[in-house]
């Protein structure tokens, strides 16, 4: 059997080697996507049947070359490959394979987490901060002295935390979250939210409700979904049709006090209702991992909000996340060796 010839340069997992050996001959170097990147990529990648990148951009102009040396499949270990040019990938009719769905387990945890630290004052009150510092008490002389804590032994005029952000929390237990959108992050999180026993409403035109109902969640209309969650969650992607669509007429039918939660896109918030709303307390309090702009400007006003728990676009990366889109990636790569319908092929261009 004649192998095809596969470059990647974006890593496979072991066992996703083991697994594509027989059918390809393969050449992977990770490159690191800087000013010399695109010679590197051009040289390695030539003659390659099929090519694999990672977070590393690829042009019209490049995906040309690639086909006039033989690629006639380009794969991108990304959830959404946003480096790969979609226009021309279809005007070249090349078929590009991506990896749904790889960080939905770091994604799904990352969300419940900001859930919990949001809700809790988990950041507001860590000993990292300024304000958690306040909560701790004189100097003594050994601290390795005392054994049991006694509660009646607390510094002159300390108040607890519990009097004030502690009233100010509440447990996820039987709480109602709101999920918009129900893609591969969605559906875990509602099989996690489900485990903390919340009521999980789910607000997503184009999934089905049985398919909501697999996974705990209860398919509702968009009003009933604002109008009765205490936290809601976006997972919707960003099309020319939820581009800036949470604005202020989504937030007059909100609950007063509903926590947001953002590990999707920011693109989907209309940037200045979303802080009017923070502002005049409809929604209580965030966490987020995306932004308009990223890095988030130093001078944006989300940075001295105590009520908004800030994180850079993480949530998706973990060490087990190569493995899952290696994972995802392979698959598709072995039906296409063995001339099987590709299942994961990208058909946006918008």
């Amino acid at each position: 059997m004649t192998k095809v010839q596969l470059a990647s340069v974006t890593p496979f997992a072991p066992e996703s080697v083991d697994k594509l050996k027989d059918y390809c001959d393969m050449r992977i170097k990770e490159l690191a996507g800087d000013a010399s990147f695109e010679e590197q990529f051009l040289e390695f990648c030539s003659g390659a049947e099929i090519v694999v990148v990672g977070e590393q951009t690829v042009t019209r102009d490049m995906l040309k070359k690639l086909q006039d040396s033989g690629m006639k499949l380009m794969g991108c270990a990304r959830g959404t490959p946003v480096n790969v040019d979609w226009k021309a990938i279809k005007e070249f009719n090349i078929p590009l394979i991506h990896s749904p769905g790889r960080s939905r387990h770091a994604v799904a945890e990352f969300t419940i987490g900001l859930m919990i630290a949001v809700t809790r004052h988990m950041v507001a009150l860590s000993g990292a901060t300024e304000l958690g510092k306040k909560y701790s008490r004189p100097p003594v002389e050994d601290i390795y002295a005392y054994k049991e804590n006694i509660e009646s032994d607390v510094p002159e005029g300390y108040v607890h935390p519990a009097f004030t952000y502690g009233a100010k929390s509440f447990e996820l237990y039987g709480r109602t979250l709101g999920l918009l959108g129900f893609g591969p992050i969605g559906r875990e999180v509602c099989r996690l939210a489900i485990a903390f026993n919340m009521e999980v409403l789910v607000y997503d035109p184009y999934v089905s409700e049985e398919t909501v109902s697999e996974f705990g969640g209860k398919k509702v209309e968009l009003d009933y979904l604002l109008q009765n969650s205490h936290i809601i969650s976006n997972h919707m992607a960003v099309t020319p049709e939820t581009r800036g669509m949470i604005d202020k007429t989504w937030y007059a039918k909100m609950r007063k006090g509903v926590y947001i939660i953002n590990t999707g896109r920011a693109a989907v918030f209309d940037q200045k209702d979303f802080m009017d709303a923070l502002a005049d307390g409809t929604v209580a309090g965030a966490g987020l991992d995306v932004f308009w702009l990223e890095p988030l400007p130093i001078n944006h006003p989300l940075w001295e909000m105590e009520n908004v728990v800030i994180t850079p676009h993480i949530a998706g990366v973990t060490m087990d996340m190569r493995t899952w889109q290696s994972r995802i990636i392979t698959e598709d790569i072995l039906r296409y060796c063995k001339g099987e319908p590709l299942e994961n092929v990208w058909t946006r261009v918008e």
